[in-house]
């Protein structure tokens, strides 16, 4: 049953974001970066992106 209502929402996502939608996940500082250490806070905006797994975010990190 949940593999079947996998495909449901997977028809639903494409109707209403079409498949050529992109997440986009953005990473912001409220300081400056200063001999290689950030002073301020490191933000992260999601904006759902269900395959934002912790390897994708580490490297999401790296290349900033």
């Amino acid at each position: 049953p949940a593999s079947v209502m996998k495909l449901f929402t997977t028809y639903a996502g494409l109707q209403l974001l079409g498949p050529d939608h992109v997440w986009r996940t953005r990473i912001f500082t409220t300081g400056p970066i200063q001999d290689g250490v950030l002073q301020g806070n490191l933000v992260i905006q999601g904006s759902g992106d269900p395959k934002l797994v912790v390897e994708r975010l580490q490297a999401l990190i790296e290349a900033s």
